[in-house]
């Protein structure tokens, strides 16, 4: 078998929710997929809190889970995902389709608890909690805007517009700053079978100030980005880099040559000081 795990959370109090897929031996995609918790870092011990995929009533079925985190001692807030595999042709290679559904939260105290969706975050592309148990903050697909919604009043409002700088997505709330991935490879279509799809191979980290909104960019060298995190103060930022690759093809009809840029399939971890 194979195991893998994404998106850790650690708690206050020590204990580790994560996402947690299985595959056989050379398996192309999971067969059991699970957000799990541990009583401490030690993901050997963990329980299963929610099976993935699921379904709840009116929602589209949830079969990926991103961007988990808590938001207060005993509740998790997550992206809610789609994830899809095709091949584009009877020999390519499978490709995976991921997009963003819905913001979630799971209450993880009692037993069987199921998810609950926040009302307006349809195809979300962003989650995190603010500096309370009662803010979080969120994009959605195709969107340049950064919204912040109080859950005990409903109230919602635009904190920040990248506007012209593009798609935002990938945020975290930290420090009394907003770090998002803007603009950069990404674009939104309309799938046949799936409905509305962002395709996301990176872009660009941005840090807000969020009380004076002044926007600063981060990454300017030859990579896209993904999944950025502020330090709890808020001056450091560590994001997923993944090179851009440009090959030269021969061009026979202008007797030249024209460039393809492509991304890369692997990453390192890059550390941001915001100013």
């Amino acid at each position: 078998m194979t195991n893998a795990f994404e998106s850790p959370a650690a708690a206050a109090d020590g204990r580790l929710a994560f996402v947690s897929a299985t595959s056989s031996i050379g398996g192309t995609n999971p067969s059991g997929e699970a957000i799990k918790l541990a009583p401490a870092l030690d993901a050997a011990n963990a329980t299963t809190v929610q099976p993935i995929p699921y379904a709840l009533p009116a929602e589209p079925t949830h079969s990926g889970v991103s961007q988990l985190r808590w938001l207060r001692d005993n509740q998790l807030v997550y992206l809610a995902q789609l994830v899809a595999y095709r091949r584009p042709c009877p020999f390519c290679q499978l490709d995976t389709i991921r997009t963003g559904l819905d913001v979630a939260v799971l209450d993880v105290s009692p037993p069987g608890s199921s998810p609950v969706v926040l009302p307006s975050t349809d195809f979300a592309s962003g989650v995190s909690p603010g500096a309370s148990g009662d803010e979080v903050y969120f994009t959605l697909n195709g969107d340049s805007r950064v919204f912040r919604r109080t859950l005990s009043t409903g109230e919602q409002s635009v904190v920040h517009d990248f506007g012209p700088a593009g798609i935002a997505r990938d945020i975290h709330v930290a420090g009394g700053r907003l770090a998002a991935v803007v603009g950069g490879r990404v674009h939104l279509t309309l799938d046949s079978l799936l409905g509305p799809v962002q395709r996301d191979s990176g872009g660009f980290v941005h840090v807000v100030d969020l009380a004076t909104d002044a926007d600063v960019t981060l990454s300017d060298d030859p990579h896209v980005f993904r999944r950025p995190v502020l330090a709890p103060t808020g001056d450091r930022v560590v994001a997923e880099g993944y090179p851009l690759i440009i090959t030269r093809i021969p061009d026979p009809s202008a007797g030249g040559v024209v460039f393809d840029t492509t991304v890369g399939r692997t990453s390192d971890l890059y550390l941001f000081t915001a100013p």
